[in-house]
């Protein structure tokens, strides 16, 4: 990487960072709500670790970037959630932050939802999902929640219509060779 490009990289993170720092004050950290069994409550300095690990583990090993891994550090109950279970493992997570596009729109970005392979098709991500919808639903400046799904992952897609996101559009990302869609749920419905 070249030095104009690794100044690039350090100015657009150090925007995403600041950005996202502002509009933490703008909204309340997750509740902890209870999701039959489990629990849904925002990502304590605790738990820092282990949401990072598990990030990775459901990523075939590949980390959360450092930009962030930062928001989650400096700002991690306002913007992640966690799903643990009644034994008190973390078993699933859900990371959102705003984008440029996302001030613009007014919505807030679904970085990331997942849960380990053991706890998925049970309905606990989706009762999660449809939890941060109503916690972001409470902020009159955000019109929705924006999310980004590839066609071939038919499960999230499935998730995202099914708690009221429309796709606005389809393209083709190149970092993923995969034909992805953008969606908007929008928070009326959830107010």
């Amino acid at each position: 990487m070249s030095l104009v490009e690794k100044v690039k990289s350090l100015v657009s993170a150090s925007r995403f960072i600041c950005r996202n720092i502002f509009y933490s004050l703008r909204v309340d950290k997750f509740e902890v709500v209870d999701l039959g069994g489990f629990t849904m409550e925002p990502l304590n300095r605790k738990y820092f670790k282990e949401v990072i690990e598990l990030y990775a583990d459901l990523h075939d090993g590949k980390s959360l970037d450092r930009t962030k891994s930062l928001l989650l550090k400096l700002a991690g109950t306002r913007f992640c959630y966690i799903v643990k279970s009644s034994d008190g493992r973390i078993i699933g997570m859900g990371l959102y932050y705003f984008n440029k596009r996302d001030i613009i729109e007014r919505t807030i970005h679904e970085g990331y939802t997942g849960l380990k392979t053991d706890y998925r098709g049970l309905g606990i991500g989706t009762q999660a999902r449809r939890c941060a919808l109503e916690h972001f639903a409470k902020f009159r400046f955000l019109n929705g929640v924006s999310s980004k799904v590839s066609l071939d992952n038919l499960p999230s897609l499935k998730s995202n219509i099914k708690l009221g996101f429309e796709v606005k559009e389809q393209y083709w990302d190149d970092n993923m060779k995969k034909e992805r869609v953008y969606l908007v749920c929008s928070l009326d419905r959830y107010r």
